[in-house]
């Protein structure tokens, strides 16, 4: 985000939209993971595919929070900045709580279906690593009949959630159930769940954790 904003401030190149910019996130960090374990597999001596699919994420177009957009992106301006900023574009900014100054905000609506989940699974059975959904996936929406992007920016830790429990990784009658009911207490609350021992709770490194943002 900061490069496009010093490329519209400088040369007067245009913002891209935020899904693009989510897109952008994506392709590079795989990059830089396959890149990872290309090394590591070399050490090894091992002989591993792994690939980066780009992994657009549909959410609901009538989401309530894109009417409170509350996650916060790009970097701190000053209450002047974020005035002209917000005259300019319509963007919203609001005061960062720690006094860091103000910050664009932007929906972050809950996951409703992971796009091209059939093959990830289909590439990972044939033994390939796939690296995916990454920043949370590509925030997508129906309108006028097909998938359209969106300015948003979806919640990773939600979002894997609700893959890994697509993709049956979670037993039924174990922790299915379990990780279930924390994805709509997560989506209905907005506060985090933790699954773990009832006497461990204070505990940060035992358990699963399951934040909103």
């Amino acid at each position: 985000m900061l490069q496009h904003k010093a490329g519209k401030e400088t040369f007067q190149v245009e913002d891209m939209p935020l899904n693009f910019c989510v897109a952008e996130t994506q392709g590079s960090i795989g990059a830089l993971i396959e890149e990872g374990l290309r090394h590591i597999f070399a050490e090894k001596g091992w002989e591993k595919d792994t690939v980066t699919m780009l992994t657009h994420v549909e959410v609901d177009a009538n989401d309530p929070l894109f009417q409170n957009p509350t996650k916060p992106i790009g970097p701190y301006v000053s209450k002047e900045e974020a005035d002209l900023y917000h005259e300019e574009t319509g963007d919203i900014y609001r005061e960062d709580p720690k006094g860091n100054g103000w910050r664009k905000v932007v929906a972050s609506p809950k996951p409703l279906r992971i796009q091209n989940v059939k093959l990830v699974k289909q590439l990972a059975e044939q033994g390939i690593i796939v690296v995916t959904v990454g920043g949370g996936g590509i925030p997508v929406a129906m309108k006028d009949g097909y998938l359209k992007g969106v300015q948003a920016v979806i919640d990773k830790d939600l979002s894997e959630a609700k893959k890994y429990l697509e993709e049956k990784h979670f037993t039924e009658g174990s922790m299915a159930p379990k990780v279930r009911a924390a994805i709509q207490y997560v989506e209905k609350s907005g506060k985090t769940c933790i699954i773990t021992e009832a006497g461990r709770l204070q505990d940060p490194n035992c358990g699963t954790r399951i934040i909103a943002g």
